[in-house]
């Protein structure tokens, strides 16, 4: 889910970090927040320029100050350095731990070679599949997806479809490979591939655990007489 602080202007189709955008997504805060921006400048030392044709230099190292965190980021010709880039939101919050380290790696590994990002993303919905149907002990990955698929929405069985083709095209690369690792491979569809691919964890774990937790919480906090008052109901429908 994308936070978007108070005073940002509207999202745009693409809110990840570019060079001198009024806002983006803050790769220190991960909110949609207004930038400030400065040429970076040393004491003892001089900064790299580059040299124009009409003789004027062009700064190449920028920084960019969050409004929101105050955090800043750092940036060299138009590509950001520090933090290091990383595709997608943050894992949930009820993400189980093993699945949460593999997530984060592929996160950050997506930005310097998206085949690897998509493996990994793979691994991290298998993973997540295996805790969240250990019956299924032996089972490939295309099998735990058939299964699970008959417990999630729609749209989340297609994401798992796409997870189990680009994810094997990445961990098994043909001569020719398929169409969605050509995606997943490019520059302009790429990474948006690959966060789809790292959603689908985070999908997995809000309709399969952070859901029924919350219900539960509220049919919990029901005063008993309602209840009481939905049981016999149930009773009838085993009885017919």
């Amino acid at each position: 889910m994308l936070h978007v602080a108070g005073e940002a202007s509207a999202v745009p189709d693409d809110p990840r970090p570019r060079l001198n955008a009024d806002a983006f997504v803050c790769p220190q805060c991960n909110v949609f927040a207004h930038q400030y921006w400065s040429n970076l400048a040393a004491q003892s030392f001089s900064i790299e320029t580059e040299q124009r044709p009409d003789g004027t230099a062009r700064a190449l190292w920028k920084a960019a100050l969050c409004k929101r965190c105050g955090k800043p980021s750092i940036w060299r010709d138009g590509q950001m350095l520090y933090p290091l880039q990383r595709l997608g939101d943050a894992p949930h919050e009820l993400m189980p731990e093993p699945v949460r380290e593999l997530y984060e790696e592929a996160a950050a590994v997506a930005m310097v070679s998206r085949r690897a990002g998509a493996a990994l993303a793979r691994a991290t919905v298998e993973r997540l599949l295996k805790h969240l149907d250990p019956d299924a002990k032996q089972a490939n990955l295309e099998t735990r997806i058939e299964r699970i698929s008959q417990r999630v929405s729609t749209p989340l069985g297609q994401q798992l479809d796409i997870v189990r083709i680009a994810g094997n095209g990445a961990v098994h690369p043909k001569d020719e490979p398929d169409e969605i690792v050509v995606i997943a491979l490019s520059d302009e569809d790429g990474p948006a591939l690959l966060e789809l691919l790292l959603d689908t964890a985070n999908q997995l774990v809000d309709e399969l655990i952070a859901r029924p937790a919350r219900t539960q919480n509220l049919w919990d906090r029901l005063p008993q007489w309602l209840k009481d008052k939905r049981r016999p109901a149930e009773e009838s429908q085993e009885i017919a």
